[in-house]
Order: structure tokens, then C-alpha cells, then sequence
């Protein structure tokens, strides 16, 4: 995420072209969703016990003061929250790297 993050702000004094923000956006968005990802498996998810399966539903209790609409839209975000397929840094390892 630093290295992206470091990137972008390179490119706000080169005044690059249209396709080099939307490439940067795409690699922004995959290590913010790693980021993301990785932050709820360490330190939010709680250790799952095996008397049942352990399904994410997307809720947290501190969505209990939103509004139906910004809840709704946190819960969306979550999608794929625990999917360690996200984790692969595909920008490092090449566009054929295996995920």
C-alpha cells in the first residue's frame, strides 16, 4: 500500500496521462482491499470454534448507529473480507503470477 501510495503522489507533479491514473487506481484499490483484508483477519475476526461454520455475514456492531443506507453500504465493502486470495501482491509477482 506504501508503494502505491508513494507512486501516486509522484505522479501528482507529472501530470500524467489518463491511462496512468487509472492503472495507479486499480493498483490503489488491490492493496487498499489487501490492506483491508488482512487488518479485519488480525486483529477484528474472531477466532472461529468448531461447532459450527464460521460464514462472514458483513456486520460489525459498530454499524448500530448508521443509517439502513450507509449500513448497507459498509456490508457491501466486506464482501471478500476473508479472502486470503487478495493477500498476493499480482503487481510484484507479474500479470501470469498465480494467485
Amino acid at each position: 500500500m506504501r508503494d502505491a501510495v508513494t507512486e501516486a503522489s509522484a505522479r501528482l507533479s507529472d501530470t500524467p496521462g489518463s491511462d496512468a491514473w487509472f492503472e495507479l487506481a486499480e493498483r490503489l484499490h488491490r492493496a487498499a482491499r489487501r490492506l483491508g483484508s488482512a487488518t479485519y483477519c488480525l486483529h477484528e475476526w474472531m477466532e472461529p470454534d468448531d461447532d459450527r461454520a464460521d460464514i462472514d455475514d458483513h456486520v460489525s456492531p459498530a454499524d448500530s448507529p448508521l443509517n439502513p443506507r450507509e449500513r448497507q453500504q459498509r456490508e457491501a465493502r466486506r464482501a471478500g473480507r476473508r479472502n486470503i486470495r487478495l493477500w498476493s501482491d499480482a503487481d510484484s509477482e507479474g500479470p501470469d503470477a498465480p494467485i
